[in-house]
C-alpha cells in the first residue's frame, strides 16, 4: 500500500510585555493515513533577570490525537500476523518547569492523560487500553561545573496509573 499525508500547519509566537513570552503551535493532517491528526502545543514563559543570570518559570502543555503506527496495525510475517481496527491515540500534557541559569537548575513536573492507549500486550501483539491512563512525572536536572571539570545530574521520576499497560521505570538516573 502507498499513502501520502499532507498536514497544514501554523505558530503563533509573541513577547508579551518585559520578559513573557508565549508561543502556540499546531497541525493537521489534511489528507492520507493519518487524515484528521492534530498536533496542538503552547507554552507561556516568564523570564526574571537579576545580575547573576536569568531564572524563567515555563507552563504549558500539549493535545495530539494521533493515528496508530501503520505497522502496529498492519503486520505480517513468518511468526505473526495481525490486522488490527485501532482508535486513534489521545494525549494531553501539562506541564510546568522553573529554570535557573546561574545555579544551572531545572526543575519539572508534568502530567499526562493517555486513551486509547496502543502497548505491545504480553503475547508480543499490539493491544489498545480503551479506559484513560494518566502518568505523572517530576524530574530534576543540575550542571556541576568545578574549573575544568562538568558533572551532569537529571533524575526522573514517574508513575503510571496502570503499571501493567505502560511499563516504565518508576525512577531513573
Amino acid at each position: 500500500r502507498q499513502f501520502n499525508n499532507i498536514y497544514a500547519g501554523a505558530s503563533l509566537v509573541h513577547t508579551v510585555g518585559q520578559g513573557w513570552n508565549w508561543i502556540f503551535t499546531g497541525k493537521i493532517w489534511l489528507t492520507g493515513y493519518r487524515a484528521g491528526d492534530i498536533i496542538l502545543t503552547g507554552e507561556i514563559d516568564k523570564f526574571i533577570r537579576s545580575r547573576n543570570g536569568r531564572t524563567s518559570i515555563s507552563v504549558g502543555g500539549s493535545m495530539t490525537t494521533l493515528e496508530p503506527s501503520y505497522y502496529l496495525a498492519h503486520y505480517s510475517s513468518n511468526h505473526f500476523i495481525w490486522g488490527n481496527d485501532f482508535n486513534k491515540t489521545k494525549e494531553i500534557i501539562a506541564y510546568a518547569e522553573i529554570e535557573n541559569e546561574p545555579y544551572k537548575f531545572r526543575l519539572r513536573g508534568s502530567i499526562s492523560t493517555i486513551s486509547d492507549f496502543i502497548y505491545i500486550d504480553t503475547a508480543a501483539v499490539p493491544a489498545q487500553h480503551h479506559p484513560v491512563l494518566n502518568v505523572f512525572a517530576a524530574d530534576v536536572y543540575k550542571h556541576f561545573k568545578l574549573g575544568p571539570f562538568h558533572s551532569l545530574h537529571h533524575l526522573v521520576f514517574q508513575q503510571p496509573t496502570n503499571p501493567e499497560i505502560i511499563r516504565m521505570p518508576a525512577l531513573s538516573y
